[in-house]
């Protein structure tokens, strides 16, 4: 099926975080992070803002069409932190769990998709969402896809 990108949220940019009400317990802020991507293009370098949880919770708005049949969300992460592990709500309602097993301290920027089930999304324009952190987790960017 088709994807259409609804929205994004650069994390560890005071407006991008401002304009989605991005808020998080126990985060530390990472400026200027100089990774490298897994995959064809690992001589490319990124250098990316964002930030390291230790446990907490995320939430954050997204814009989406309310015409969807689900949502993808997709993060930019840092997998050099080992074992990164949330519960997704979405507007209050369960939604799975978000979860990283492995770890890549020379290569890594990665990026992780995560479903949402369009009875929790279908209809909506926007989403709440709100991250139950187990342990250490990263976010760098979300980008917003609806099915």
């Amino acid at each position: 099926s088709r994807l259409k990108k609804t929205d994004f949220i650069d994390v560890g940019n005071a407006a991008g975080e401002f304009s989605h009400n991005y808020q998080s317990t126990h985060s530390k802020l990472i400026k200027n992070l100089q990774i490298s991507p897994e995959g064809d293009f690992f001589e490319t370098g990124l250098t990316e803002d964002g930030r390291i949880h230790k446990g907490g919770t995320i939430s954050f708005s997204i814009a989406v069409d309310p015409d969807n049949n689900g949502v993808r969300l997709r993060r930019l992460l840092d997998q050099s932190v080992p074992v990164q592990k949330a519960e997704v709500f979405v507007n209050g309602k369960p939604a799975g769990t978000w979860y990283l097993g492995y770890v890549n301290p020379h290569l890594r920027a990665y990026e992780q998709d995560f479903d949402i089930h369009p009875d929790l999304t279908k209809g909506h324009g926007s989403l709440e969402v709100k991250l139950e952190l187990e342990g250490e987790f990263s976010d760098l960017r979300y980008e917003v896809f609806c099915f």
